[in-house]
């Protein structure tokens, strides 16, 4: 079985790190990217992480209602590596108590 070629380069630490880039204008970062590589799918470096872009309603579709399984989707991951302990994640059921709580420590 061959794999597929992702159009784009996540290139090297740091070096190729392209969040600046796509922090100042994220709609000219994914034009030219879909039109350097000719595909609405590439891949990139933000965050100094590896990243995925999909620029197709069908594309995100699918991978968010049919294979919502296989791909992290998620910022917490990304989020808990750039800031380690110092950042909590939490859903809005709990969020009030646990202000409280967290309220004495500060």
């Amino acid at each position: 079985m061959s794999q597929i070629q992702i159009p784009g380069s996540s290139g090297y630490a740091l070096m190729s790190d392209k969040s600046l880039e796509f922090y100042k204008d994220p709609m000219h970062f994914c034009n030219s990217r879909i039109h350097s590589y000719g595909s609405r799918i590439f891949q990139a470096r933000l965050l100094n992480k590896p990243t995925l872009f999909v620029c197709s309603v069908k594309g995100m579709k699918e991978l968010l209602c049919e294979k919502v399984n296989v791909f992290d989707t998620s910022y917490t991951t990304s989020m808990c590596k750039l800031f380690g302990d110092t950042v909590c994640f939490t859903n809005d059921l709990i969020c009030p108590p646990a202000r409280q709580e967290k309220r004495h420590n500060y």
